[in-house]
């Protein structure tokens, strides 16, 4: 999260803030009514802190920005304007073109920024919509992507 700020260039005070304030996280678990010895806590931020959703946002914008600028993702054209992505919360929706060939650039990306800031998909949670494939293609594109099509989506904001 360190790394993500500083790139993102919200200044020297706002980043030594968030440092100071996330950099010394120590945690005790309670396992069967025993409580662990003291650990760090290396990746993630602290729950029912207000920052924390901010924050969450903050680190989705530079994979948000990557997926917005990668010319091998295809997303849909409207006029003269490209659409990829949609957001809300942490609720991401992409719009792709050509999902057979767009479709594992895009996983990539996802899954390049996962690794780095310790976030993944839940694949059970998460459809694919698609339009003009054959059944065939449907199926290659499931086994491809590793995610399930189905025929509508609910949405919070569509």
């Amino acid at each position: 999260m360190k790394q993500q700020i500083y790139l993102m260039n919200f200044g020297r005070k706002f980043s030594k803030m968030l440092n100071l304030i996330y950099a010394t996280q120590t945690a005790r678990i309670m396992i069967n009514g025993e409580i662990t010895n003291t650990f760090e806590i290396k990746k993630g931020v602290r729950q029912g802190c207000p920052l924390s959703p901010l924050l969450l946002l903050t680190i989705l914008e530079t994979l948000l920005d990557r997926i917005r600028s990668n010319k091998e993702i295809k997303g849909t054209k409207i006029k003269t304007q490209e659409y990829k992505l949609q957001t809300f919360a942490d609720d991401l929706v992409f719009v792709i073109e050509d999902p057979l060939n767009t479709g594992p650039i895009l996983l990539d990306e996802i899954d390049k920024f996962s690794k780095l800031a310790g976030l993944k998909i839940n694949k059970d949670k998460t459809k694919m919509l698609v339009k003009n494939l054959t059944k065939d293609k449907q199926k290659n594109l499931e086994d491809q992507m590793g995610l399930q099509i189905v025929n509508t989506i609910i949405h919070l904001y569509i």
